[in-house]
């Protein structure tokens, strides 16, 4: 994967990496940042994976809880909210594989077992598992971008510190991270993703793809997590 002199991870859009700032319309930059990268939660979290996979992962993938300061459940019957996004956050570790299956571990294995999934019958029953969230994120790239394209097969280790069931919007975290992890390796993959993606049409899709699992979002969670600025 393509890094600066900084080591930073970055997406690929056909040839040309992305190096936009958080104000631009481009996608934004994926990186983990220096002082999260020598945590020793990322280092717990690659060695997940490769315990799991027998490799290294190829990237890493993060993205941001959010809290509402103002305008708790209003936003999707069009009325104005003030969040802003958390340090907690998703972080998954992500490789390709050859299997085309949907494998994924969690650091904490406490509470959220492993889960192997065929990506060409995917379900969404209630209550939803974690997993299930992960599975929005999938289908909606696929279904935008590569439906009728061999299934892609992925490994992915994940980890939250967002609290489950807090209200900081850990479910709509896990859809983008796993919007942006699809992406990623399809292009990896087949480079077929050579259109520009810019940072709204990415909001968009993902806010559509958490209503497979029954969410009535109104966008505020999936806005916040993509195209807050520090």
């Amino acid at each position: 994967m393509p890094s600066n002199e900084q080591g930073q991870l970055h997406l690929i859009v056909g040839t040309n990496v992305i190096m936009s700032s958080m104000a631009s319309e481009n996608v934004p930059v994926i990186y983990i940042p220096e002082e999260l990268r020598q945590t020793d939660r990322i280092q717990r979290l690659v060695k997940r994976f490769e315990d799991k996979f027998g490799d290294k992962p190829v990237f890493l993938v993060r993205v941001p809880g959010r809290v509402n300061i103002i305008g708790e459940h209003i936003d999707y019957v069009g009325y104005s909210v003030l969040p802003m996004a958390l340090k907690q956050d998703i972080v998954m570790a992500v490789s390709v594989n050859s299997t085309g299956r949907i494998e994924l571990t969690n650091l904490d294995q406490e509470n959220y077992h492993d889960e192997s999934i065929d990506p060409t019958g995917l379900e969404f029953p209630q209550p939803p598992q974690w997993y299930h969230y992960f599975q929005c994120g999938y289908r909606g790239i696929v279904d935008r971008f590569c439906n009728g394209q061999p299934p892609l097969g992925l490994n992915v280790a994940v980890h939250g510190t967002i609290p489950a069931g807090s209200g900081l919007s850990s479910s709509s975290a896990m859809v983008c991270a796993a919007a942006f992890a699809t992406i990623i390796a399809f292009h990896q993959k087949t480079n077929m993703l050579s259109i520009p993606i810019n940072k709204l049409e990415i909001t968009q899709l993902c806010i559509k793809s958490e209503r497979y699992i029954g969410t009535d979002s109104g966008g505020m969670d999936q806005a916040i997590a993509l195209l807050a600025e520090e």
